[in-house]
């Protein structure tokens, strides 16, 4: 069946997770007008009768958190056979770890991957310890006589590890990366990620799954559905707050705006996606409540979809809040592109709500919202 008529759909069976109970829904998308419509399985009836929305078929993959109409919609598996058979391809869920030894390219590498259209769905950055790192690779049936080297580069430095999604995702990526001997990737991939990023077999710049098999168990040890304990650390000393808006993420800027920091003097020593609830995205802005106009579209945009929390850190403690805010720029880009076109906001925002990046305003803010992002969602 081509999926190309108005009353063609696909399925989706989701969790609506309310402060009481978790609901079973499924989501039925209709591609030709980007309409849903919202069946409540246990009541057995309709909850949403077919409404259009700003949703696309690219925001609704397996384990994504939907934002509709106020309430957050888990996707947790495909609804019928047909639809699997038709995104699985599509939607193609692969694991990405980039080690320590290639921090410094991290917007390099997350760039690459955006402009083939390979989408980040979930990041963390970690200091994975000792424990952890022999855990990882055990399960990864590692060869003992790599064991030593490998646990030792994964605890020398903070790691990222990636959820991606895209059409053949885990084999684009096989390509992206180059080959795993070191030597070949330089001398017959010279483009590859561990090409341009590596140094030798051990220190190779990034990670990939051996096969699609491992891929999903590797993407269950650091993305788990329950019980996550490998948690993301902020340092909290000369540092601020940066948080990616959600329009920038769907707009394929993360690893440009990530560049921009580090080639401005900054190092990012924390990073998590998040999907913020309305309430929890009202709490984070309470500040703003009563002060500024824009205070209810604010608390829209960052609830709208995944974010990326980044812990910016500077060399000077009592300077770095202020030195970041001036990369940002000011709240309106279309003021910011006259007066300060080299800012994120100036690149990459669009209007004061679409404006690519939230910065901590005030130097005495910082710890606040910082601890609220880092410490008390978890």
């Amino acid at each position: 069946m081509m999926m190309n008529g108005y009353n063609d759909f696909y399925t989706f069976s989701c969790d609506w997770e309310t402060a009481e109970t978790t609901r079973k829904l499924n989501l039925y998308f209709y591609p030709r007008d980007n309409s849903i419509e919202l069946y409540d399985v246990c009541m057995k009836r309709i909850l949403l009768k077919r409404t259009v929305t700003e949703l696309s078929l690219n925001d609704i993959y397996l384990n994504a958190t939907l934002t509709i109409f106020g309430k957050k919609i888990i996707v947790r598996q495909y609804g019928n056979p047909m639809t699997e058979q038709k995104l699985s391809k599509i939607k193609q869920r692969t694991f990405l770890m980039i080690k320590p030894e290639a921090r410094q390219f991290i917007g390099e590498i997350i760039s690459t991957l955006e402009k083939r259209k390979l989408y980040i769905r979930n990041l963390k950055m970690l200091k994975l310890q000792s424990l952890a790192a022999v855990q990882f690779l055990n399960q990864r049936k590692t060869p003992e006589n790599k064991v030593s080297a490998l646990m030792q580069n994964l605890t020398s430095g903070l790691i990222t590890v990636l959820e991606i999604t895209g059409e053949n995702a885990y084999e684009q990526l096989k390509h992206i990366c180059g080959p795993e001997n070191f030597d070949e990737a330089k001398n017959n991939y010279p483009i590859s990620l561990r090409a341009l990023y590596g140094f030798d077999d051990i220190q190779c710049g990034v990670l990939l799954s051996d096969d699609y098999n491992m891929n999903l168990q590797d993407l269950e040890y650091f993305f788990p559905s329950m019980n996550d304990k490998l948690k993301v650390q902020a340092k909290f000393i000369k540092s601020t707050l940066c948080i990616i808006k959600p329009h920038a993420i769907k707009e394929g800027n993360i690893g440009a705006i990530l560049k921009m920091i580090i080639e401005n003097g900054f190092s990012i020593t924390a990073m998590k996606m998040l999907n913020l609830s309305r309430s929890k995205c009202e709490t984070f802005y309470e500040l703003y409540k009563g002060v500024v106009d824009d205070y209810a579209s604010m608390v829209l945009q960052l609830q709208s979809g995944a974010c990326l929390a980044i812990e910016v850190q500077g060399n000077n403690d009592d300077g770095v809040q202020k030195a970041f805010r001036s990369l940002c720029g000011p709240s309106d880009p279309s003021i910011a592109k006259i007066i300060r076109p080299n800012t994120i906001r100036a690149n990459f925002g669009t209007d004061k709500i679409l404006n690519a990046v939230h910065c901590t305003d005030l130097s005495e803010d910082t710890l606040l919202e910082m601890e609220y992002i880092f410490k008390e969602l978890d």
